[in-house]
């Protein structure tokens, strides 16, 4: 399938998110969903104000990509992990993960279950509690910012041990119940 045809089908636009930057890459945009396009004077609704002359960029939406991407984003995290470490800033084990996967990230758009959880498995073997939502709210890049809308993402939130201290294991005092004959 082509790039045309995916972009017809479900048009996204990108819209830049530092104007400064000379040259923009991927994850440099806010993708947003084309809502729909008026005939007559070529115009784009979007749910998203833009502003005249603002960046923008055509995205398409594929299964290839999103894996890739994912991919990439993980990679990042170890690396940054790992060079903590090598600076004396050890992060405490990961004791669980929470992840919220977006209903149009399901079998329909990957052709396979699973996938964007076994990725992370892959990355971060860990306990992880989930579920699905029809959107996320969130800032982007984990840094502090405008919190936005997402559509067609995962959100994966670690849980990390918060100290070295085991907690204690608080055992009933109550006599077992016994049955009387």
């Amino acid at each position: 399938k082509s790039d045309q045809a995916s972009l017809f089908k479900n048009p996204l636009l990108g819209v830049a998110l530092d104007e400064s930057k000379e040259s923009l890459r991927d994850g440099d945009y806010l993708v947003r969903k084309i809502e729909g396009i008026d005939p007559r004077s070529g115009g784009i609704e979007l749910l998203d104000e833009l502003r005249v002359g603002q960046r923008v960029r055509f995205h398409v939406r594929d299964a290839k990509t999103a894996v890739a991407e994912f991919e990439t984003i993980l990679d990042r995290a170890k690396r940054n992990e790992l060079q903590n470490s090598l600076e004396g800033s050890v992060m405490k084990p990961i004791v669980g993960t929470l992840a919220i996967a977006d209903v149009t990230r399901g079998v329909k758009f990957f052709k396979e279950r699973n996938v964007d959880t076994e990725i992370f498995i892959r990355y971060a073997p860990t306990s992880l509690l989930g579920c699905f939502a029809q959107a996320e709210i969130a800032p982007l890049g984990g840094k502090p910012s405008p919190t936005y809308t997402h559509e067609s993402v995962s959100a994966f939130t670690v849980i990390r041990r918060r100290s070295d201290k085991t907690l204690p294991v608080v055992e009933s005092e109550e006599e077992p119940e016994t049955e009387e004959t």
